[in-house]
């Protein structure tokens, strides 16, 4: 009776904070779950989805979601020219942080005010923020490290800054000229009381950067066995996909799902996807196939890719539309037309939302399950940021170059969520200002104010 002893494990691990060894633990109960087909699969869901869609031959869409566990994680749009000097790193920096100029203008999202997670620049480069538990940035005390340091919550900010494309980003990043360091952030878990966890949580991360060609490279600081950190990048076009996984492990499941009877083509499903099995009394019965083990991350990297894989260019086929008096004795009862660009967003737009959790979904109190709490748009063609939270009626995007137009030589930001931080304290939130007030919805360039300087990615 091996079932009751699993439920006795999710139970201790459920109340357990969540750290690397909470992770393991639960990955092979997942695991093992998995191949019991007992039905629990989805329990490990913390953290993010990145694709990328190719909406006609030769433009890009990078889309991405951000799931996390705490509600009130502040949110706002902050757009910074070329030309502004950056230091990566205040507390955690040993008196030798990294610091450099900001060669390219970008617009960002920010969260808790001190992290860049995901942005865009003006040559359409992209670069993404993703939970990853297995992530390792070495001993941030070590001594003999006399390379600059730089907090990971910047580590986008950096890219974005420095490089127009994958390329070379990459080439200049395999030298490895900095160190990533971390830290942790308060983390309040909701319930009555709610409860402090009185270590916080740790901030792992992976990157993921897109540019305006289409080319793709995956970043992972992952320990090297010797308790050294070491940079693995994976670059190639067809790394589109991303989730909260070590990717090396990710592309070995992908693989083997390619091939599977008609992935690929019109004739693949996902329902088909069973396999047959033997009770004992040697009846045959057909089961879903849960092999190989998968966990949350690892089923929205392969519905990703397959989406990713199989969502049509605007450009593939034109629009069909019947007639308005349709004869069917007619030779052509319809007429064509080709498909806009903002087709190619709705359809981006519906990818990335086949990937999200709803807010607050109960979840027994697991540390694993988080709402999706926001979702971006990248047009790397037309140089549009969209961005979609949980808690707002509409979408809304930016203008890039129009943006970096009304910005001049000065940095903006537009708060769009922003929690009281004393009882009855002022407060933003997205959702009243677009039903209450009307304002924030649809383009919101104008919705920019000016700013006296960036925020800091590593608060003193």
């Amino acid at each position: 009776m091996v079932t009751p002893v699993l439920f006795v494990g999710i139970a201790a691990l459920l109340g357990w904070d969540f750290t690397q060894e909470s992770f393991n633990i639960h990955q092979a109960l997942s695991h093992l779950m998995n191949d019991l087909h007992v039905g629990l699969i989805p329990l490990l869901l913390l953290g993010c989805t990145r694709a990328i869609y190719a909406f006609d031959e030769n433009s890009f869409i990078t889309v991405r979601s951000m799931d996390w566990s705490d509600p009130n994680m502040s949110l706002s749009l902050w757009a910074s020219p070329s030309g502004k000097e950056r230091i990566g790193a205040n507390k955690n920096s040993k008196d030798n942080p990294l610091e450099w100029e900001s060669r390219y203008a970008s617009v960002v999202v920010c969260n808790y005010g001190k992290a860049t997670t995901d942005g865009m620049n003006e040559e359409g480069l992209v670069a993404n923020l993703l939970f990853l538990p297995e992530a390792y940035y070495g001993d941030n005390d070590d001594p003999k490290n006399e390379k600059p340091r730089l907090a990971v919550s910047g580590w986008a900010q950096y890219i974005l800054d420095k490089y127009a494309t994958v390329k070379e980003a990459v080439e200049d990043l395999e030298k490895e000229e900095f160190t990533i360091v971390t830290d942790t952030i308060p983390f309040l878990m909701q319930g009555n009381p709610p409860i402090l966890d009185p270590k916080g949580k740790n901030i792992v991360l992976h990157l993921s950067i897109s540019d305006a060609i289409g080319d793709s490279a995956i970043l992972q600081y992952l320990n090297n066995g010797n308790g050294e950190s070491k940079l693995k990048i994976y670059h190639d076009k067809k790394y589109k996909v991303l989730t909260n996984s070590l990717y090396a492990s990710q592309l070995e499941i992908l693989k083997e799902f390619q091939g599977k009877e008609g992935w690929g083509t019109e004739e693949f499903s996902w329902d088909a996807l069973k396999r047959k099995t033997q009770n004992e009394e040697g009846e045959v019965k057909e089961v879903k196939e849960m092999t190989p083990p998968m966990n949350g991350a690892d089923i929205r990297f392969i519905r990703a890719s397959f989406l990713s894989d199989n969502l049509e260019p605007i450009s593939s086929n034109p629009r069909a539309i019947l007639k308005e008096e349709t004869d069917l004795s007619q030779a052509l009862p319809w007429f064509c037309e080709p498909w806009s660009d903002e087709e190619g967003i709705a359809r981006a737009f519906s990818l990335i939302r086949n990937m999200s959790t709803p807010l607050n979904v109960k979840s027994l109190t697991n540390p694993f399950l988080s709402s999706t709490l926001w979702r971006t748009v990248s047009d790397q063609k037309n140089k549009r940021l969209f961005l979609e939270t949980a808690r707002s009626i509409y979408p809304i995007y930016v203008d890039l170059p129009k943006l970096f137009e009304k910005i001049d030589t000065h940095i903006h930001k537009l708060v769009l969520l922003e929690p009281p931080t004393i009882e009855e304290g002022p407060r933003t939130e997205l959702q009243e200002d677009q039903m209450k007030h009307q304002r924030k919805i649809g383009k919101v360039n104008d919705e920019f104010e000016p700013t006296d300087e960036w925020f800091e990615f590593d608060p003193k």
